[in-house]
């Protein structure tokens, strides 16, 4: 019933700012739509010294400081702030 490929054309995650405590743990989970996308989600960190992301976006805070976690699916991606402190 559905094609072989299946594009994401909607991509959310709760934005705002999330604050953490060294060596504690988050891990964010975005809503893919259509419920039949066959797009994978990637995680990426803006600066691995302070916190660092797998790919199954669990968020690890690494040291003090600031770094933008960035979830994408196709062309449509989220970011979220983490404050390490």
């Amino acid at each position: 019933k559905y094609p072989p490929y299946t594009e994401c054309n909607y991509f959310w995650y709760r934005e705002g700012v999330f604050i953490l405590k060294v060596k504690r743990q988050l891990k964010v989970t975005p809503v893919l739509a259509p419920v039949t996308s066959t797009q994978t989600v990637t995680y990426a960190t803006s600066n691995k010294k302070v916190a660092t992301v797998a790919s199954n976006g669990q968020i690890v805070a690494k040291a003090k400081g600031t770094a933008y976690i960035t979830a994408k699916s196709g062309r449509k991606y989220v970011r979220v702030k983490i404050t390490v402190k």
